[in-house]
């Protein structure tokens, strides 16, 4: 039983997302823990985005809309509504992936039963179309900074952290993994692990499109993130080496792929 229920902030970067957003918003909107402030930024969509979210606000006060000026990427999005939340926890999910009804429940259960400040769920991936690809990732029960190098293991629509470490550690690089580089700098600077819910709480979108489905651009930027965090040049070689076999056990032919 859950000792108590502080508020929770729900991110949702949103950015020309009509054909998913409605999915996305229903697996939050009706999840079985129901203290959460849900912040949604448009980033300058040129579809029906905005339209559909200012649809569900109006039925829903937990949900708050805003929208970029200008756009932004999905770094500075993010950065944005972490800087306008008021939840003691925030949670992350992408504007094409669902989350399962308690997903945020049993999270938060098994986060105050082992203390944990960051963690993460096992998923199961769906393809464009929301029809099931057969694959689930089964995660660790914990990650230290120097597992994580070798493979990224948080998924960041599964994610669930304390506040404070959020904040005290903003997204950037675009160009990068910015949520992988984000947990990193967590591990490395703030707490110790990361703990894993094995339970598949996430259905995840393998997107057509992302900019980690070229494989070899992804590798790049995973090296580039090592090097940006110091990491010496032979550990970040060997850890590269770790990333790309780990990922092609993790995804099959939709290997190395993060949104």
């Amino acid at each position: 039983m859950i000792k108590s229920q502080p508020l929770i902030s729900v991110i949702i970067p949103v950015y020309n997302s009509e054909k998913t957003i409605k999915q996305t918003l229903d697996s939050v909107l009706n999840q079985t823990y129901k203290n959460l402030e849900i912040i949604a930024v448009n980033d300058c969509s040129k579809d029906n985005s905005l339209e559909i979210l200012n649809e569900y606000a109006k039925k829903d006060k937990r949900l708050k809309v805003f929208s970029n000026a200008q756009n932004l990427r999905v770094a500075k999005t993010r950065n944005f509504a972490i800087e306008n939340c008021s939840g003691e926890y925030i949670a992350f999910v992408d504007a094409d992936d669902i989350w399962k009804p308690e997903k945020i429940e049993k999270q938060f259960l098994f986060m105050q039963e082992t203390g944990a400040e960051l963690c993460y769920t096992s998923v199961e991936f769906i393809d464009d179309s929301g029809e099931a690809t057969g694959r689930k990732f089964i995660v660790p029960e914990k990650v230290n900074f120097n597992k994580l190098l070798k493979q990224n293991v948080i998924t960041l629509s599964s994610a669930c952290a304390k506040a404070e470490l959020i904040k005290k550690h903003l997204m950037h690089n675009d160009e990068l993994h910015e949520d992988f580089i984000m947990w990193l700098e967590i591990l490395r600077d703030e707490i110790k692990f990361a703990y894993g819910l094995s339970e598949v709480l996430v259905l995840y979108r393998l997107t057509a499109g992302s900019k980690s489905r070229n494989k070899f651009k992804s590798m790049k930027m995973t090296y580039k993130t090592y090097r940006l965090l110091k990491v010496n040049f032979f550990k970040a070689n060997y850890c590269l080496f770790c990333y790309v076999i780990k990922s092609l056990k993790k995804y099959g032919k939709d290997a190395v792929k993060q949104k």
